[in-house]
């Protein structure tokens, strides 16, 4: 019996939320194939990102810095989230929700921005591994593995690297707004040490001017 292409899930209320659409739209799919080319290319799929990512401008002179144990450990639980849900019977999840593709992200994103790069550069690093896994499914898949189920997986895959991407400026955001924080609490310390000397200096002339005999006193 010949594939079947799986119906479209109906366009109901639950497809209008960013982190439902992927696992919606992936239903029925078999995701096997392409999360069995994904774990047996690991390293070169690894090697490429580092090797593209260490002649970026932003690590240029460091890079040493470009080595991270994050982005394997988000690739790793990526192609973890598409084993466990790779037969058609299995609903796939939503890459997110899931605590370790969340934990890789974040913790990419915080040691990109704690070692001073911008979002901009944060973005570019996952970019290039989503043109890494691109380039090895291209060059590995089978020809014989169906469309449907190909970008079926390939839906998770992206909105997986999405909210990587949604993250790391969610991580950007939070660490200004505590930089802002900080910043107006260190402000209100330096004017309160300002005019609190002034104010006990003028205390102590006035009890010095007290404690004068009355004759002294003008």
């Amino acid at each position: 019996m010949g594939h079947e292409t799986p119906a479209l899930p109906a366009r109901d209320a639950e497809t209008t939320e960013p982190e439902a659409r992927a696992e919606r739209f992936a239903h029925a799919s078999d995701l096997g194939p392409v999360a069995a080319v994904l774990a047996a290319r690991r390293d070169e799929v690894l090697d490429g990102w580092l090797a593209a990512a260490a002649v970026q401008p932003f690590h240029l002179g460091h890079v040493q810095r470009a080595v991270t144990d994050h982005m394997p450990r988000l690739y790793d639980a990526l192609t973890a989230l598409l084993r466990r849900t790779a037969p058609r019977s299995v609903a796939p999840e939503a890459p997110l929700e899931d605590p370790a593709v969340l934990t890789a992200a974040q913790g990419h994103a915080r040691m990109r921005l704690e070692q001073g790069l911008t979002a901009t550069d944060v973005l570019t690093e996952f970019r290039l591994l989503r043109q890494e896994i691109g380039r090895m499914l291209r060059a590995h898949l089978a020809d014989a593995a169906p469309a449907t189920d190909v970008v079926g997986a390939e839906l998770l895959v992206h909105d997986a690297l999405d909210g990587a991407v949604f993250v790391a400026l969610a991580t950007l955001a939070q660490r200004d707004a505590e930089r802002q924080r900080l910043y107006e609490a260190a402000e209100a310390a330096r004017r309160s040490r300002r005019s609190r000397p002034r104010s006990a200096i003028w205390r102590g002339c006035r009890w010095a001017r007290s404690a004068w005999p009355a004759g002294w006193r003008r």
